[in-house]
């Protein structure tokens, strides 16, 4: 449209209207910006994964209570030290699978 306006008021029918852009190059600022905008979402994502595992790890303590199950093994001759033991070790488990996970992520992605 503009080019036909250009050609009637130049009274010119070979012109041809072109335009060109370049983009500037990214500067460091930009650069550690964009860095700093990733870092947020990585620290965002893996604290909401970690506080699943945690979720995880409550839920079965509460839904212990509620069944009562600690109180049937000790009357069945379990020791709390051993039931407590347990727990322990199977919490600290899924723990340290979800923690190598994060860090094999972290070198698939090349992570800092």
């Amino acid at each position: 449209m503009y080019e036909s306006i250009l050609r009637s008021a130049l009274d010119d029918p070979n012109l041809v209207f072109q335009t060109t852009s370049k983009t500037y190059p990214v500067t460091k600022i930009l650069k550690y910006q964009l860095e700093q905008q990733n870092t947020a979402i990585i620290v965002f994502a893996i604290s909401v994964a970690y506080s699943i595992v945690v979720t995880m790890i409550v839920s079965g303590i509460v839904s212990e209570r509620l069944s009562g199950l600690k109180h049937i093994q000790i009357l069945c001759g379990m020791q709390p030290y051993a039931y407590w033991l347990s727990n322990y070790v199977f919490d600290l488990i899924k723990l340290e699978i979800t923690i190598l996970v994060t860090i094999s992520v972290f070198f698939a992605f090349k992570l800092e």
